[in-house]
């Protein structure tokens, strides 16, 4: 994959930060660890939507790739573009949405708010797909 890396370790990130407030409640340890990377939650969920959005620039390498892998590489694309968007839209918001005016802000907020349902189940698709993405592209870098 052209990214290599970059997209798997996002996809990790963005499915633990949407999962947040489950993990503390099974792992009240890892708070300490979870409120580290939350101050840059935005930051990170702005990365892995723009790095899901250019991961299919790398189309060709993905469609040569057996049918289970490719079918989870483009879920880890979809959850990180959905999850990345809702944690990400502050940054977003404040950046591109109030240069273009009040309307694209209240089709920004509307969007956010039909996709926000689906951000526990994008997170963790992420977290899933994210891993075996990560062991996948390190496997495969390992047997070349």
């Amino acid at each position: 994959m052209g990214l290599g890396f970059v997209l798997p370790i996002l996809a990790i990130l963005v499915g633990v930060l949407s999962l947040s407030n489950l993990i503390i409640e099974r792992r009240p340890n890892a708070k300490e660890i979870i409120e580290k990377i939350a101050k840059y939650q935005a930051a990170i969920g702005l990365a892995a939507a723009l790095i899901s959005l250019l991961s299919l620039m790398s189309i060709n390498v993905i469609l040569r790739m057996s049918f289970f892998d490719m079918l989870l590489t483009f879920v880890c694309m979809g959850a990180c573009l959905v999850a990345g968007f809702i944690l990400g839209f502050p940054l977003i918001q404040s950046f591109v949405l109030t240069d273009l005016g009040e309307e694209a802000e209240e089709k920004g907020e509307a969007i956010r708010k039909k996709l926000l349902p689906y951000h526990a189940l994008a997170g963790l698709l992420a977290l899933g797909t994210g891993v075996y993405v990560f062991i996948f592209v390190a496997l495969a870098g390992f047997f070349k």
